[in-house]
């Protein structure tokens, strides 16, 4: 079928509605993580209330891989509280940012301001802490004082135990996200907007089809390996959505492939140009590298004979301790531009565990070009022929 049924040529304002009605529905639908995680759902809502109910001191660290649904895990469960009329009288959420409260003077002072008084007694904070990261390793980083008053207990999200059902999971929410109101539902935006049931029908009828195409499926999946979380799923969708107009008013394959090419690049090349010029200097290594060897994996200690070799042609550039490039490369890491091989055990000592470098040479070509004030020599090794 080309685009929706040839029989049925909506008007512009049609068209318009129905954009303006899937864009709403993107944002504001229902997501799926629960389902995903059930178990953990229960576990957490049980530890909150008994600390509503009951008072009982808590401590917990929701751990797990960037994008797996942490925040939206927890998120659900306190709207289910915030129902209960009780949990307004008895519970003070709080939340803290470790980018932004990055001292204990930061954080108590917008604890109090979130909490009121009532929970500081000589400057100390009282009450039950859920904690969220992406870092498994963060028992291993916290402080003796922290560390002797915290409860041990972790829940950990392993979105990879449903890898299997993963995709059709994604399969079925863009469905979703994507389907007009049905003859069973009120066809009608919360603005008041009518849609109208004949266009609905053929544009279900157009979508169920649309999202059988493999090549439409292939970019689904490529786009939930690079970024995982439902919100970018959501993002992804929205723009999607954006290129109907009223000579195009049913979507394609080419507005999936054209909104992937955006994602996958802007995202990539604006990543790169918040970088250190360090950081920049590791990347170019990575890039040369990838080129050179055909795209193999690559560690910090093959990063660094790179660019300590660029550096020792260059006296102009300034030459740092192993320690500031090697936390600059973990920096790159966190980041996830490179991920960790498959199967790669996590014994093997940091500097020599084995990464996928993730940018595209064109990628970082066009992050070098647009980098402001970037030196001279960095732009010039990075565009020089491979050695």
């Amino acid at each position: 079928m080309p685009q929706g049924d040839d029989s049925f040529v909506p008007e512009p304002e049609l068209t318009y509605k129905c954009r303006l009605y899937l864009k709403k529905q993107i944002k504001k639908a229902p997501g799926s993580v629960s389902l995903d995680y059930d178990k953990e759902r229960r576990h957490i809502l049980g530890m909150m209330k008994r600390t509503i109910n009951m008072g009982e001191s808590n401590s917990a660290l929701v751990i797990g891989p960037r994008g797996c649904g942490k925040t939206t895990l927890i998120n659900m469960i306190l709207d289910k509280l915030r129902r209960k009329p009780s949990f307004h009288d008895q519970a003070v959420v709080v939340e803290l940012n470790g980018l932004v409260h990055t001292d204990d003077r930061l954080a108590l002072k917008d604890m109090t301001r979130q909490m009121g008084l009532d929970n500081v007694v000589d400057g100390k904070v009282f009450g039950s802490f859920p904690g969220l990261t992406c870092r498994l390793d963060v028992t291993e980083l916290l402080e003796k004082r922290v560390k002797s008053r915290f409860s041990h207990r972790q829940i950990t999200l392993f979105p990879q135990a449903h890898a299997r059902s993963a995709l059709s999971k994604r399969m079925e929410l863009v469905k979703r996200l994507l389907s007009l109101p049905s003859d069973n539902e009120d066809g009608a935006c919360e603005d008041g907007c009518d849609i109208d049931l004949v266009f609905s029908r053929c544009w279900n009828k157009h979508i169920e089809e649309l999202l059988k195409d493999q090549e439409v499926i292939n970019i689904i999946e490529k786009h939930f390996e690079i970024q995982a979380s439902e919100r970018a799923l959501r993002s992804f969708l929205t723009v999607v959505v954006s290129r109907l107009t009223s000579s195009h008013p049913f979507l394609s394959l080419y507005d999936f492939v054209q909104t992937y090419k955006q994602f996958t690049a802007d995202a990539k090349v604006n990543m790169l140009k918040g970088l250190s010029v360090l950081e920049m200097c590791l990347i170019i290594a990575m890039k040369h590298h990838t080129d050179i060897y055909d795209g193999n994996p690559l560690n910090f200690e093959m990063v660094l004979r790179m660019y300590l070799k660029f550096v020792s042609q260059n006296s102009s550039v300034n030459i740092v301790d192993r320690s500031v490039i090697l936390k600059a490369y973990e920096h790159i890491k966190n980041l996830e531009l490179i991920i960790p091989v498959k199967g790669c055990s996590r014994h093997v000592q940091k500097e020599h565990q084995m990464h996928h470098f993730l940018p595209l040479s064109e990628q970082v070509n066009t992050a070098v070009k647009e980098y402001q004030n970037l030196p001279t020599e960095v732009e010039q090794w990075a565009f020089s022929s491979l050695q």
